[in-house]
């Protein structure tokens, strides 16, 4: 296995140990993440999909950390086959790097672990997007392009008014 380490910070796979932090994590996007306010966070929902993604052989979520042990970032991505083909092609399910270690290159490094992971599940290609809205996506958007990942289109939101 190709496990990023770098003197700030190392890569490695979840493992259900790191549910209750990842769980924390994912509140911590979910909260900066302004298109999601009308939605609510479950906890358990969240729980019993990690465990899901870890126990699964399609599924992977790479993990980030410090010399100390501190979740600094995440990427949870799968494998699926396009409906028009049985080839495999990776995709992100999502991404994310807490405010305060960006520009560390964590996300990049999170991003090569996957690319990485998904040639070993034989995928021809990857599908990764830039569509939280952090930024403008603009650092997520450069990070893509210099990984040599080209523009392929674009993701639309609509929320619905509620009663």
């Amino acid at each position: 296995m190709q496990l990023t380490q770098s003197p700030d910070f190392k890569i490695r796979p979840a493992i259900k140990l790191d549910l209750l932090r990842l769980i924390q994590l994912g509140e911590e996007y979910f909260q900066e993440v302004s298109r999601w306010s009308s939605f609510s966070y479950n906890h358990e929902k969240v729980m019993k999909s990690a465990m899901a993604a870890i126990d699964s052989d399609n599924h992977t979520i790479f993990l980030a950390y410090d010399n100390k042990n501190n979740i600094l970032g995440f990427m949870w991505g799968c494998v699926t086959s396009q409906v028009w083909s049985d080839d495999k092609v990776g995709h992100d399910v999502f991404i994310y790097v807490r405010s305060q270690v960006r520009g560390m290159d964590i996300g990049k490094a999170l991003i090569k672990e996957f690319l990485w992971w998904c040639e070993m599940k034989g995928c021809k290609g990857v599908q990764c997007g830039a569509n939280s809205g952090i930024q403008d996506d603009a650092p997520a958007i450069n990070m893509y392009r210099s990984l040599g990942f080209g523009s392929g289109g674009r993701c639309f939101n609509l929320q619905f008014k509620g009663e």
